[in-house]
C-alpha cells in the first residue's frame, strides 16, 4: 500500500578516510529530505554540531524526521553532506543522495558511498502510515546512478527482481548492502560466475558484452558469434522465468529465437541479439519485464551495437644463435590457440586479431604458418634483454598498420613480466573521453535496491602514442615504417600460460586503453581515472581485479565496459572484416540430349530428321552440309525418302569418320558415330 506518512533516518556515518594527515578530523554534516516536485527543503538533524572522526570509526547519529507523502509529491530525495573543518578552509568530504520514487510502497534500508569515498552514510525509510494501493502503481529502482541493473518493484511484486550484470563479476554471496524488507528474507538464485577458461572457445562464451555485433542469422558461426544476453541473478530463487518478456528497444538490435528475428521473445534466462546497422557504432536497448499487469521493467541492458573489426596481427619468434642465451620454445599451434583464448576476451568490444596474411619477410625471417615468422640473429635480442624503449624485437620483422607480437624469452630485471606494449605510434593524443546514459557506462557493484537516480557521466583518460624511436633503429624496422610502429613484446612466461589474458590487454594499450587499477593488492590509483582502490574515486567502476586493464595476476579480469569499447573501437590500427567472397556460380545445367534418328531409319520422321541433320538446317553435328539435291516442300532435299542423294550423304558422313564402312547404309555403328557427334561426353 502507498505511504502516506514516512520517518527518514540519518542512523550512522562509517568512515573510510577522515582526510586528515595527523590527529583525528571534525566532521560536521548537512542532511536535507527535499520535495523534488515543490524544491520544500526540511533540515535532518543539527548541521552546527562537530564530530570527531577516525579512519575506521563509526558515528552514530540517529537523526529522524518524520513527514507527510503528499499528493503533488513526485520524489522524495535525502541528501548528506560532509565538511571537515579546518582552522584555514574546511574541506569538503563529500556528499550521498537518494531519490525515491512516490508512491513508497516499502521501507528502505540504504548504505550509501559518498562522492569521494571517505564515508558510506546509512539511511533508512520507514512508512508509517499507508493508504489502499492504488491499481498499477510502478516504483522503479536502480541500484546505483552509475549501476548497469534496473529493478522495479510493481504493487505487490516487491518479490520479483532480475540483475544483468555485464560479464563479470556477479553479485558477490556477501559485501551486498541490506535490500528492502520485503524481500530480504526471499532466497535468491545462485550467483553466476561468468569467467571463461581456456575450454570454453566459443567467441561469445562471456555473455552480456559492451557490443552486439553486426552480424546474420545466416553467417554459419552465429551462433557462436551472436551476443548472449544472460540474467545473472534473480530474486527468488524460484521465479518463474517462463513469465520474463526480453524485448530489443529500437530499430538496430534483433533478438533470435531459434528459428527467426523479431523484438520481443517470452520467457528464459538468456537470449541471442544481433545487430541491425550500416553506419557507425550506436546506443542499443534491451528491457526485461514481467508478464503481469502493467508489465513493469525489471531490468534494462545497454551496449553498443556496431560491425565486428579487425587487427591484423603479425606474430614474430625472436632467437638467437648467441652461447648461453634462452630461446623461445612457444610454436605456431601454441600462438594460434593463445590469439583465439585472447579474441573470446576481445570479442566483447567486437573486435578479433587476425593473422597477418601479408607474408612479405623482413630481417631474415622465415614463414612458420600465415602471419607466424621465425626470427634467428647473430646478437641477443631475446635472453634477458633491456625493457626499454629502445627494445629490439618487436622492430623487427614489422609491418605499418599490423599489431606486430615480438615472442622472446626474458627482459632482465623482470622474472615476472608476461608482457608489455612497446610501440603505439599511431594513437590518438593522450585525452579524456567522457559517456553518459543509463545504464551506466562502467560497471558498479550491485548493492540489491537503490532509488532510482539519474545516471552519471564516467570520464576516462585515453592513452597517447609512445615516445618516438631513435632513427638509427630504422634499418631494423621490418618495412622501415618506424614512425608507425603499434606492438608488444610477450615473454617465455607469458606466451606458455594457456589462459594468459596479456595479448589482449597489451593490445589494449595500443588501442588507448590505460590500467586500470592496480595488482597484487596495492592500493594504486588506476591511470584511466575511472577506478581507484583509494582517494576521491575509491570503490567506482570496474573493480580492479576484475576489468581486462588491470595488471594483477587475476585470471578473472576479462571484462570490457563501454567506454573502454567506445575508446579501441575508434583506433586507426581496427579495419572492417573483409566481405566474404561471394559463392561460385553453379555449374551450367547439363546440355540437353539431340535426338537421333532410329537404325535403320524405319520410319519416314526418323529419315527426316537424319536429312535435317545432315543437311545443317537442324544444327548439332560437326560434319553437316552433305548435298541432299532440291526436292522436299523447302527445296532442300528434306523429304523423308530414303533415295540416292541421302544414301550419298550418309556415305560420305562415314568417309568423314574413317572407321566406318563406306556402304551409305545407316546401320548401329553410323548411328552410333552419329550420336557420338551430337551429344559428345
Amino acid at each position: 500500500m502507498p505511504a502516506t506518512k514516512i520517518k527518514v533516518l540519518l542512523k550512522t556515518i562509517q568512515v573510510h578516510d577522515d582526510s586528515d594527515l595527523a590527529g583525528s578530523g571534525e566532521w560536521m554534516f548537512k542532511a536535507t529530505v527535499r520535495r523534488v516536485a515543490t524544491s520544500e527543503s526540511l533540515k535532518l538533524g543539527d548541521p552546527t554540531v562537530e564530530h570527531e572522526t577516525n579512519t575506521g570509526a563509526t558515528l552514530a547519529l540517529n537523526w529522524e524526521l518524520e513527514l507527510d507523502i503528499l499528493p503533488t509529491d513526485t520524489r522524495i530525495e535525502i541528501k548528506v553532506e560532509a565538511t571537515d573543518k579546518d582552522p584555514a578552509i574546511d574541506d569538503k568530504v563529500g556528499w550521498v543522495r537518494a531519490v525515491l520514487n512516490v508512491p513508497l510502497l516499502h521501507d528502505y534500508d540504504l548504505a550509501l558511498r559518498s562522492s569521494t569515498g571517505h564515508y558510506t552514510a546509512s539511511i533508512g525509510v520507514q512508512i508509517t502510515a499507508q493508504s489502499d494501493p492504488a491499481a498499477g502503481a510502478v516504483t522503479t529502482i536502480v541500484q546505483h546512478s552509475e549501476s548497469s541493473t534496473y529493478n522495479t518493484i510493481h504493487d505487490g511484486m516487491l518479490s520479483r527482481m532480475v540483475h544483468i550484470c555485464p560479464v563479470i563479476p556477479v553479485p558477490w554471496a556477501t559485501g551486498i548492502p541490506p535490500i528492502a524488507k520485503g524481500v530480504q528474507a526471499l532466497t535468491a538464485s545462485p550467483q553466476e560466475d561468468l569467467s571463461i577458461n581456456s575450454t570454453k572457445t566459443d567467441l561469445n562464451a562471456l555473455p552480456n558484452p559492451s557490443l552486439i555485433p553486426v552480424i546474420k542469422p545466416t553467417d554459419p558461426d552465429f551462433a557462436k558469434r551472436c551476443a548472449r544476453i544472460r540474467i545473472t541473478q534473480f530474486r527468488p530463487a524460484d521465479l518463474d522465468l517462463s513469465k520474463l518478456i526480453w524485448k530489443a528497444i529500437g530499430t538496430n538490435i534483433k533478438l533470435w529465437d531459434g528459428a527467426k528475428s523479431t523484438t520481443e521473445i517470452t520467457g528464459g534466462r538468456e537470449v541471442m541479439a544481433y545487430g541491425v546497422l550500416d553506419g557507425a557504432d550506436e546506443e542499443g536497448t534491451i528491457e526485461v519485464r514481467w508478464n503481469g499487469d502493467g508489465k513493469p521493467l525489471l531490468a534494462t541492458y545497454r551496449a553498443w551495437v556496431g560491425k565486428p573489426k579487425v587487427v591484423p596481427t603479425r606474430a614474430n619468434i625472436i632467437k638467437t644463435t648467441v652461447p648461453l642465451a634462452l630461446n623461445p620454445t612457444i610454436t605456431a599451434a601454441q600462438i594460434k590457440a593463445q590469439i583465439h583464448y585472447n579474441n573470446v576476451i576481445l570479442w566483447q568490444s567486437g573486435i578479433l586479431m587476425e593473422l597477418d596474411a601479408d607474408a612479405t619477410l623482413y630481417n631474415a625471417a622465415v614463414l612458420l604458418d600465415t602471419g607466424i615468422f621465425e626470427i634467428t640473429r647473430a646478437t641477443n635480442d631475446t635472453f634477458n634483454v633491456v625493457r626499454d624503449n629502445a627494445i629490439i624485437a618487436p622492430l623487427l620483422n614489422s609491418r605499418k598498420g599490423v599489431f606486430n607480437v615480438a615472442y622472446l624469452h626474458t627482459c632482465a630485471g623482470s622474472p615476472f613480466l608476461n608482457g608489455a606494449a612497446t610501440d603505439r605510434r599511431i594513437s590518438p593524443a593522450e585525452g579524456t573521453v567522457t559517456l553518459a546514459g543509463a545504464p551506466s557506462t562502467s560497471w558498479v557493484q550491485p548493492t540489491g535496491v537503490f532509488p532510482d537516480d539519474d545516471a552519471g557521466t564516467i570520464t576516462m583518460k585515453r592513452m597517447g602514442p609512445s615516445t618516438a624511436r631513435d632513427v638509427a633503429q630504422k634499418p631494423l624496422c621490418g618495412d622501415g615504417e618506424i614512425g608507425s610502429i603499434c606492438g608488444c613484446i610477450m615473454t617465455q612466461q607469458g606466451a606458455a600460460n594457456a589462459e594468459s589474458l596479456t595479448l589482449a590487454h597489451e593490445l589494449g594499450h595500443v588501442l588507448g586503453l590505460h590500467h586500470r587499477g592496480s595488482g597484487g593488492g596495492q592500493a594504486t590509483t588506476s591511470f584511466d581515472s575511472v577506478n581507484h582502490l583509494s582517494g576521491p574515486n575509491k570503490g567506482k567502476g570496474h573493480p580492479w581485479d576484475e576489468n581486462l586493464m588491470t595488471y594483477g595476476p587475476n585470471s578473472r579480469r576479462q571484462d570490457l565496459d563501454l567506454i573502454q569499447t567506445q575508446v579501441a573501437r575508434k583506433h586507426p590500427l581496427l579495419k572492417d572484416v573483409a566481405a566474404p567472397a561471394p559463392p561460385p556460380p553453379p555449374p551450367p545445367p547439363p546440355p540437353e540430349a539431340k535426338p537421333v534418328p532410329a537404325a535403320w531409319l524405319p520410319t519416314q520422321e526418323d529419315i527426316t530428321l537424319l536429312q535435317e541433320y545432315l543437311g545443317g538446317t537442324r544444327p548439332g553435328l560437326t560434319h553437316t552440309g552433305y548435298d541432299l539435291g532440291t526436292s522436299g516442300p523447302k527445296g532442300d532435299g528434306v523429304d523423308g525418302i530414303n533415295g540416292s542423294k541421302t544414301k550419298a550423304a550418309i556415305r560420305q558422313f562415314q568417309t568423314d569418320h574413317g572407321n566406318l564402312d563406306k556402304d551409305g547404309i545407316y546401320g548401329p555403328a553410323t548411328r552410333a558415330a552419329f550420336d557420338e557427334e551430337l551429344n559428345p561426353k
